[in-house]
């Protein structure tokens, strides 16, 4: 999920970031699990994208996290070759922590929901809805 102090603004250059790249059947995207929020006159936050951070971050903040994170997944996801996927697939998530006690399905929620939607919006899945 790239480094701890990863900016989703950064360029992608360092080799454990922002990676994707396809075996077989697998499409494997890497997206950072923290965000950095950059202030002109107090020093910058570094947080976890997940549900307790959610509830209580502001709106705007909480739309500006989900319109990078989309646009990162969106960029890796158009570089595939794959076609559309019907029927059933599986979503697997491996995460990086700075801190081994976080909860784990605070973050899979939210990671799951930007991907989904970022895979739908490309044509990758016709619907990221359960039926």
């Amino acid at each position: 999920m790239g480094p701890p102090n990863a900016n989703i603004k950064a360029s992608g250059n360092s080799p454990d970031s922002y990676l994707r790249k396809q075996v077989q059947d697998h499409i494997h995207i890497t997206i950072p699990c923290y965000y950095t929020q950059h202030f002109k006159t107090k020093k910058d936050k570094t947080f976890l994208i997940g549900l307790n951070w959610y509830t209580t971050a502001h709106k705007f903040l909480r739309n500006n996290v989900k319109q990078e994170l989309h646009k990162l997944i969106v960029n890796d996801l158009k570089d595939t070759a794959f076609d559309k996927i019907e029927g059933p697939y599986e979503v697997a998530y491996v995460y990086h922590y700075k801190n081994m006690c976080s909860d784990m399905p605070n973050v899979t929620a939210l990671s799951s929901k930007y991907f989904l939607d970022a895979a739908q919006d490309v044509g990758l899945v016709k619907e990221d809805n359960v039926l």
